[in-house]
């Protein structure tokens, strides 16, 4: 019997205790360790979840380069309700 994975919504998680947003986590391009610390998931799991499409895929900067834009983690995080929409 296969065991059911839950989808990335409910496995990431915005990591630490503060209350400081997601936005003000990451740089405004973000390395695959930036990202991976701020949904407290490793960073592996972001470029899986990246791959498969669960995530926004990064921008390419170079032929080794690529960073992801955080106004993209940000809307999914929304999206996907990691975090509640500032107002």
């Amino acid at each position: 019997m296969s065991a059911l994975k839950r989808p990335p919504a409910q496995q990431a998680r915005v990591s630490g205790s503060s209350p400081r947003s997601l936005a003000d986590q990451l740089p405004c391009l973000a390395r695959d360790v930036d990202v991976a610390k701020a949904l407290g998931v490793h960073r592996a799991t972001v470029h899986r979840w990246a791959q498969k499409g669960r995530l926004p895929r990064p921008v390419r900067l170079g032929t080794n380069y690529s960073r992801w834009r955080a106004s993209d983690i940000v809307a999914w995080a929304r999206e996907v309700g990691l975090e509640r929409a500032e107002e």
